[in-house]
């Protein structure tokens, strides 16, 4: 999904989030980051400085409020 709005794709739970304890719950649940469930991608990404979400939900919501426009 990160790829379709021009970010890099992840391969380790590391890249997704910084926090050790979630990635590795991620790992456990998931195996495989190709099968992480895109909700929860989204609300583990570690967050862009001074905002509220990780920079592929930036991305989504650049990309819906640009297209509105």
């Amino acid at each position: 999904m990160r790829h379709d709005f021009g970010l890099a794709r992840v391969t380790t739970f590391a890249q997704i989030t910084s926090n050790a304890d979630l990635a590795a719950r991620l790992e456990t649940l998931y195996g495989n980051v190709n099968r992480v469930d895109a909700w929860v991608g989204l609300l583990a990404e570690d967050h862009i400085a001074g905002a509220s979400v990780g920079p592929t939900h930036h991305a989504i919501l650049v990309d819906q409020f640009t297209r509105l426009r």
